[in-house]
This record gives structure tokens, C-alpha cells and sequence, in this order.
């Protein structure tokens, strides 16, 4: 089916399609606000970008285990969608796939090496982060806030997910919401964990976790997270790398590198807000695509640019004026779009130089 085949037929209440359809373009369903279901056939193997954004009336989908690719948007918008299974087939999921499907109450990812997009759970209720607990590796960070915030998880998927993002979930969750007691119960489980296939990226993670919890976790906590790293090959490297020699030498670095912290996170807030009170932004629509280094939630920075006077908007088009990314050589359809349209693309530092020169 080609891409915009169908786009914004809004009276299209059903459609039967043929067996031997094997890719579903982008934005081919696009807008048919009536559509209330859909079946795709056993032998599709892809779903485009947009496919079915903004069919508010389809309350069901059965996606089979030939797809293997879902794209950007491809369901965003979808209102009534209340739940979704994504088949073990499926390798990727696109930027902000499911973006706004308010109504959704389960959402199953039967293979958890599935890789995500950017915001794939973006605008998901609260309830909604209760499934596929295995897929919090792949998740955005924003995306993973609101999975630990809102569900009672276990102290190994606990210690996991603080292996596996180094450190990224700590300092904007965990410092602040687990107990002492919990933090060595991690700590503990990290410690069952590290072994000889562990790697070098989660034994810099098991340091940093030790860091930032250099306040609570007991002296017994550090020894035994010392020792363990000490005995593995990727752990003794990271160790030598932080020219840390032993668990006192943890405390001493934690100590020593403490105030040179604490002077960059407020070195780093002063930079956040030191924006003129006559900045503007006035008619100027803005889009983004990825992370945000100062904005890690897209709500934030959302009320940050209409409290300048300006518009965070979903998608490029004619009217958006630019398009922030740290990655501008990334292949999301938001780069492709804009260089197609022309559209300016600026990095995160070049808007805040932007909106310090508006004033």
C-alpha cells in the first residue's frame, strides 16, 4: 500500500486488505478519523512512518509476527487504542510510535531486545507503565522516569535498569525518591550480578552508583562492590581508569570530587536560567528530535518555549521555523523532513544562544 494512499479519508469506517500485501506505506492511513479496526496480514512486514496517525476512532489492531519494523508516528494520535501486543518479530519501534494514545491501558512487548525510538511512550497514562518490564534497557529516559515513578518494581530490575543507564536515572530520580535501606539492597544485588561477561559500560555504572550514593550506602555496601569489581576483568580496568585502588580510595574520590559536583550542577543551573527577562520567541515554532541534555522531559521544555512566547510543535512542516537535535546527522523522518523543507536545524546550545541574543 503506498505511501498517503488513503490519507484523510475521514468517512472510512473499515477495510478489508489483501493477503498479499506485504508493506504498509507511510501516512497510508493517515487521518481517517472513522476507521475503528484493522487487520493486517500475515505477510507485512513493515509499518511506515505515520501509517495510521490520527485514526482517533480505532479502538483495536492485531499486528502479525511478520512485521518487523514499526515507524515514526505510526500510530500517534490513536485516542481510542486501548491495548497493543508487539510480536516477538518486531526489532524496532520508531520515534513517538504510539505518541498521545491516551486510552491505552496495556501495552505487551513480547521480545525485550526490541529497540525503541525517541518517546515511544510519550503522552501514555500513568497506568499504562506497568508491562514488559524486561524493555526498561531500551527505553528514553524521560520514558524511563515515568516507568520506575509509577510502578513498584523489584530490587534486581531496580539495580538493572541503574547497570544499564549508568547512572542517567539516579541522578534525576533515584537520589531523591529511594530509601538508604533500599540503596544497599541494590547494592547487594549489583554485587550478585557482576560477573565475568559483565561489561565495561555497567562496571562504570556499579562506580557512579557508588558515588552518587556515597552518603548512605554502608561501609560493608562499598567493600564488597570494591572487591567484586576488583576480581573481573572489565572491573579492574574501570577501577585503574578512576585510579581508584581501594573501597577507602572510593570515599576519598567521592569526597574529593563531591564539591567539583555540586560547583558544576550550579554552574550548569546558572546556565539553565541566566536568560534575559526580554527574551522572545514570539511566532517562532519549534520541533524536536531526540534527547534534550537541560530538558531531559519534553513537557518541560514544552512550558519552557511558550513561557518565552514561542510553540513546541510535533512535526516539521512548511510552518515550523526550526529543528532542534543534538544529532543533526541522525536519520529520523523529523532530519529528513526538514532538510527537504529547508528548514534550520540547531542544536540544543545554539537555541539557548538564540534566546540569550532575542533580548
Amino acid at each position: 500500500i503506498g505511501g498517503g494512499a488513503f490519507n484523510g479519508c475521514i468517512s472510512l469506517t473499515s477495510i478489508t486488505i489483501p493477503d498479499s500485501v506485504t508493506s504498509i506505506g507511510h501516512c497510508a492511513f493517515m487521518g481517517c478519523t472513522s476507521l475503528t479496526s484493522i487487520t493486517i496480514p500475515d505477510r507485512v512486514k513493515e509499518i511506515g512512518w505515520n501509517a495510521f496517525s490520527g485514526c482517533s476512532s480505532l479502538t483495536s489492531i492485531t499486528i502479525p509476527d511478520s512485521v518487523t519494523s514499526i515507524g515514526e508516528k505510526a500510530f500517534s494520535g490513536c485516542t481510542s487504542l486501548t491495548s497493543i501486543t508487539i510480536p516477538k518479530s518486531v526489532r524496532g519501534i520508531g520515534e513517538e510510535a504510539f505518541y498521545g494514545c491516551k486510552a491505552l491501558k496495556k501495552f505487551t512487548i513480547l521480545n525485550p531486545e526490541t529497540k525503541l525510538g525517541k518517546e515511544v511512550f510519550g503522552g501514555f497514562p500513568e497506568e499504562l507503565y506497568d508491562s514488559s518490564p524486561d524493555i526498561t534497557v531500551q527505553m528514553s529516559s524521560s520514558d524511563l522516569i515515568k516507568y520506575v515513578k509509577f510502578n513498584k518494581l523489584s530490587t534486581e530490575i531496580q539495580a538493572k535498569i541503574v547497570m544499564t543507564h549508568k547512572g542517567k536515572l539516579m541522578n534525576q530520580y533515584y537520589s531523591k525518591n529511594i530509601t538508604d535501606k533500599r540503596a544497599n539492597e541494590i547494592a547487594q544485588v549489583m554485587i550478585s550480578l557482576l560477573n565475568e561477561k559483565t561489561t565495561s559500560k555497567e562496571c562504570d555504572a556499579v562506580i557512579s552508583f557508588m558515588i552518587e550514593f556515597r552518603n548512605v550506602l554502608s561501609d560493608d555496601s562499598v567493600n564488597m562492590l570494591f572487591d567484586t569489581l576488583n576480581a573481573i576483568p572489565e572491573g579492574k580496568k574501570a577501577l585503574k581508569k578512576c585510579k581508584l585502588t581501594n573501597s577507602d580510595s572510593i570515599r576519598n574520590y567521592i569526597d574529593e570530587t563531591n564539591d567539583k559536583k555540586t560547583t558544576k550542577k550550579s554552574d550548569d543551573a546558572d546556565k539553565s536560567i541566566n536568560v534575559p527577562a526580554t527574551a522572545s520567541l514570539n511566532g517562532l515554532k519549534f520541533v524536536v528530535t531526540g534527547d534534550l541534555e537541560r530538558f531531559p522531559d519534553r513537557n518541560d521544555f514544552k512550558s519552557f518555549i511558550e513561557a518565552c512566547g514561542g510553540k513546541l510543535i510535533g512535526s516539521v512542516s512548511s510552518k515550523t521555523n526550526y529543528l532542534i537535535t543534538n544529532d543533526p546527522d541522525s536519520g529520523t523522518v523529523k532530519n529528513q523532513k526538514a532538510k527537504e523543507l529547508g528548514v534550520k536545524v540547531i542544536s540544543e546550545d545554539e537555541f539557548f544562544k538564540m534566546l540569550e541574543e532575542s533580548k
